[in-house]
């Protein structure tokens, strides 16, 4: 699953969710203030780079939770069925 490494825990996976959705939204404010107090036409970009950045760690985050909890509820299934 993890080949050889242990990963997150469930909890651990939401508080780095949430943390990653405080950082996504902080960045969004601070490009918002920053072109208000400056032009940085030539740097629009940076802003979407920035939050789609942390929106690929939150989707990879989501996948390997996923594959954690659907790989942990078909170990107990096979262990209720044989156990």
């Amino acid at each position: 699953m993890h080949r050889g490494k242990p990963g997150l825990t469930y909890e651990q996976h939401q508080k780095l969710g949430r943390e990653l959705y405080d950082i996504r939204n902080k960045l969004s404010a601070i490009w918002t203030l920053i072109a208000k107090a400056y032009p940085i036409h030539k740097h629009k970009h940076l802003p979407k780079k920035s939050t789609e950045a942390v929106d690929k760690l939150r989707t990879l985050l989501d996948k390997h939770i996923a594959r954690s909890t659907t790989t942990a509820q078909s170990m107990n299934s096979t262990k209720s069925i044989t156990g």
